[in-house]
């Protein structure tokens, strides 16, 4: 956007400094920095410096000037619409009852697949006797010598199994190499504490999706419902950080962790992860704090309302107060993150 509007760009770089290697290009250096904590455009002029230079941000117009810096928030937004319009359509992660199930199903989305993973297996217990093991999957289950019916839902699946303790009952499974197989167990009738009849914990995974262009209008209230989430949230989530309660707020360890958990469910989990990440950097981005884009959109309405720009030194004093107070954030949430992850 800074190049559509003839503003020079001193840098793109990825990561935070210090420096790893730096590559120009034209008036443009792109840098790989050591800190992984997002990105950065750096453009002449951004700190309200060479306003006669008509290469400068400060010489632009305020409507140039917004639209440079709500690009960013943008495109944060945007990555995350595209990412979730796809997995709309081609099946997106979902956990829930089944009185959600139907929700979704009597709003238009089609069951794309359901199946339930078996995190872990109890030692002496039913699953272990009948071959079960961790990472298969149950897609199906029914009475001895009976047919056995789709899962609906994790819960319609426990509820079947202690239904039916003590009696023989038939687990249609797919091993983790993708191969199906039928498996006769006895759910027990009185099993240990924090077993269950079968001694399985368990994971569900469902899948569902919508037809081409319903699923954009589905990413689109996704995005929405989950920002008017988080402005409603705002409160608790920074209370969160400075209490004994666990932080709603993850800093760089908690999403490195968080993303190495997810990782191991599979793509679609992956990228429902990125597309939330996405969305919750365009809000944060998006808030009027000094030192991100939505403060310095802040000034800009100021500067709009007074007909003059706010003081160079009240902003620059704002904007370090704020990158000050971001940092101790970060700080604060990452002290957390290792109490909580580690």
């Amino acid at each position: 956007m800074s190049r559509v509007f003839n503003v020079q760009v001193d840098e793109f770089g990825i990561g935070f400094p210090p420096k790893l290697l730096g590559v120009k290009k034209g008036e443009t250096e792109y840098s790989l920095n050591l800190l992984p904590l997002g990105g950065f455009v750096r453009i002449k002029g951004e700190n309200g410096e060479d306003e006669n230079d008509p290469k400068s941000f400060a010489h632009k117009s305020i409507l140039c000037r917004f639209l440079i810096l709500i690009s960013g928030i943008g495109v944060n937004f945007l990555v995350g619409f595209i990412i979730l319009s796809i997995l709309f359509y081609t099946g997106m992660p979902f956990a829930g009852d089944s009185q959600e199930i139907n929700k979704l199903i009597s709003n238009g989305a089609i069951i794309k697949k359901q199946e339930i993973v078996i995190a872990a297996v109890a030692p002496n217990s039913p699953a272990v006797s009948s071959g079960l093991a961790a990472k298969d999957k149950i897609i199906g289950f029914g009475l001895a010598n009976s047919t056995t019916a789709d899962i609906y839902g994790l819960d319609d699946f426990q509820k079947f199994v202690n239904e039916h303790k003590g009696k023989e009952i038939i687990l249609k499974v797919e091993t983790q190499n993708n191969e199906i197989k039928t498996i006769n167990v006895v759910p027990r009738s009185n099993p240990p504490a924090n077993e269950g009849p079968l001694g399985i914990a368990f994971d569900s995974n469902l899948f569902y999706s919508y037809p081409l262009g319903k699923n954009f209008i589905a990413a689109i209230k996704l995005i929405w419902e989950s920002t008017v989430l988080m402005f409603k949230s705002l409160g608790s989530a920074f209370t969160s950080i400075f209490t004994q309660s666990k932080a709603q707020v993850a800093g760089p360890i908690g999403i490195a962790v968080l993303t190495k958990n997810i990782s191991q469910r599979g793509a679609p989990f992956i990228l429902a992860f990125m597309a939330s990440l996405s969305i919750n950097l365009a809000f944060m981005n998006l808030l009027p704090i000094p030192g991100l884009d939505g403060g310095k959109i802040l000034f800009l309405i100021i500067e709009k309302i007074k007909g003059a720009p706010v003081n160079k030194k009240i902003e620059s004093y704002a904007t370090a107060v704020g990158l000050f107070f971001l940092l101790f954030i970060i700080i604060v949430v990452s002290i957390k993150d290792i109490t909580n992850f580690l």
